[in-house]
Parts: structure tokens; sequence; C-alpha cells
């Protein structure tokens, strides 16, 4: 048969791409348009498939004995030259067959081996992301559990801020109301110790003139007395007159005695009145300070409740912030192996 030799503009040769073919079947690969290509390093599939062509023409021609007569010519060497050539090239061809069945059985066997490792790959990515949604869900349905716990956290510092600010106002009433108590208090105690004092000073001077005037009357008693012994003989009018001024004495003296009773009576009264005003003092000093301390203990169970609710918001806080900074998981299509497409060459 007649070899047509193809030439191309952008320098490929028929014989650079005949090269190149051989040598690719000397390596048990099946020579395509595409690998001729790659060998070569240039050339465009257009210009190296008519050329490839040719190849598998004089292939054809070399392996069967087939062909026109002027294949002698063609080559230039006498026939017995030829036949020799064509067993040593069939020779070379089962050779490179038997290496490349060898090849094909090693590329099955590590093709088998690869699709393994790729299902066993697949199966462990499998599990790898059901693991990882489970682990979302649960991290999902924990930051919503937290959120909702911070939420709540939040509510509760509200209300228990309102009740500070109430419990607060309450106080300042309360020390308001101490104050005013206090100062009632001390102008009751200090009106006490002043109607004492003019208890007292009216007592004493009761007293004073009940004894002056008693003191009188008896100096009275007596002269009118010693008077009755120097002038017994008087008359009996006259006794009677003085009998009469000893009996008024007397019940003057009764009258005194009477006041005087009053007298302490009232002071007596006014130290009761101002032993109730004391105790009643010192009762509500006793609630004030019960009511001051019982403030007090509010105040730093607030105090301690709201750097406990400080403390879990900022726990929370931590807490959201790890779980939103967390990686996704990756896609599966990006975690798995790229897979490895072996074609083995098929020889014709």
């Amino acid at each position: 048969m007649e070899q047509r030799t193809f030439s191309s503009s952008r320098g490929v040769q028929q014989d650079d791409v005949s090269e190149a073919c051989d040598s690719l079947w000397l390596e048990g690969i099946r020579p395509t348009n595409e690998r001729t290509r790659q060998k070569l390093g240039r050339g465009s599939p257009n210009t190296i498939g008519p050329m490839l062509d040719a190849w598998w023409k004089q292939k054809m021609a070399l392996s069967t004995g087939t062909g026109p007569a002027s294949v002698e010519q063609i080559l230039g060497f006498p026939a017995p030259v030829l036949d020799s050539m064509r067993e040593l090239w069939q020779s070379a061809l089962r050779h490179s067959e038997r290496i490349a069945e060898v090849g094909i059985e090693t590329v099955r066997v590590q093709l088998q081996e690869d699709r393994a490792a790729l299902q066993a790959s697949e199966l462990a990515l499998g599990e790898r992301e059901r693991s990882l949604e489970a682990s979302r869900a649960s991290m999902e349905e924990t930051l919503a559990t937290t959120r909702e716990a911070l939420t709540a956290a939040q509510r509760q510092t509200v209300d228990l801020e309102g009740q500070r600010s109430a419990l607060t106002g309450q106080l300042d009433e309360a020390r308001a109301a101490l104050g005013l108590s206090a100062r009632r208090i001390d102008a009751m105690r200090l009106e006490s110790e002043a109607n004492s004092a003019a208890h007292a000073r009216s007592l004493k001077e009761q007293q004073e003139r009940h004894d002056a005037h008693e003191r009188r009357q008896l100096l009275e008693i007596d002269r009118a007395r010693e008077e009755a012994r120097l002038a017994t003989a008087a008359g009996a009018k006259e006794l009677a007159r003085r009998q009469s001024v000893e009996l008024q004495a007397s019940e003057a003296a009764l009258a005194a005695q009477a006041t005087k009773t009053s007298l302490e009576r009232e002071i007596a009264t006014g130290a009761l009145v101002t032993a109730r005003h004391l105790s009643e003092l010192a009762t509500t000093r006793a609630a004030l300070e019960a009511m001051t301390a019982r403030m007090t203990d509010r105040d730093s169970a607030l105090a301690r409740e709201e750097t406990v609710h400080e403390a879990t918001k900022a726990l929370l806080e931590r807490a959201i912030a790890a779980v939103e900074q967390r990686p996704q998981a990756e896609p599966v299509i990006n975690a798995a192996k790229p897979r490895r497409r072996l074609v083995p060459p098929a020889l014709s």
C-alpha cells in the first residue's frame, strides 16, 4: 500500500507521528489522537488525525502480511527481509501484548483495591458526616437551650433590678420614717422630761407651802394650847372657839395631806407615762434596727444574686460564642478522595 506522508505548517511531520505512535505501542499504550499529541508535545488534533490513520494502515499491513505489492517498494527491502522483519515484529507484538496483559491485570487488581479503599473511605465519610450532623444538631439544640437560659437570666436580672429598686425605695421610706419616729420620740422624751421636771417643781413648791402652812398651824395650835392652859378660866366660849380653831387646823392638815397624796399620785402617773414613752422608744428603735438589718441582708442577697447572674450570663455568652465559632462540616464532595481513573490500553 502506498504510504502517504502528511506535513503541517506547525512543524509536525508524518515521521514524528509514526515515531510517537511506535513509542506508545512499545510502552503497551494504544495510540490515540490525544495521546500522540501529548507524546509529541505539539500539534493539533486536525493535523495529527490523518497522520495517525496512515500509521494504523501501515501497522495493519505489516502485522497481517497483506497489502499491495508496493510495500516492498515503499520500504526498499527484499521480500525475505520483509518476512523476517514481519516475524520479528509479530514476536515483538506478542511480547508487548503479554506485557500489556500483565500490566492490565496489575492495573485491574490495583483498580479493585482502589475501589475497595474508595468504598471504605465513602463509608467512613458517611459515618463522619452522620456524626457531624448529629453533633451539629446537638450543638444547635444546646445553643437554643443556652439562648433560652440566657434570655430567662436576662429577664430575671431585669426583675431583680426592679425588685432592688422597689426595695431601695422602701428602704429610703423606712429610713425617713425611722428619722421621723426618732425625732418624734426625742420630742416626746423632751416633753416627758419637761413634764416630769414641772411636776417635780410643782410638787416641791406644794410640799414647801404645805410644810410652811403646817408649821404655821402647829405654831398656832401650840400657841392656842398654851393660851388655853394659861387662860382656862376665860370661859367655855373661848375654849370652844379654840377647839374649833384646832379642829379647822386638823382639817387643814388633812387637806394638805390629801393634796400631797394627789401630787404624789400625779408624779407617779407622769413617771409611768415617761416609762411607757421610753419603752415605746426602745421598741421602735429595735424595730427600726431589725428593719435596717433585714434591708442590709436583702441588699447583700441581691448583690450575690446579681454576681451569680453576671457570671452565668458571661458563661452563656462564652458558650454561644464557642458554638458559633466552631467550623461547620465540610461538604461531602470536598471530603471525598478524588477518584483516579485508570484505563488500560486497548490493543487492536
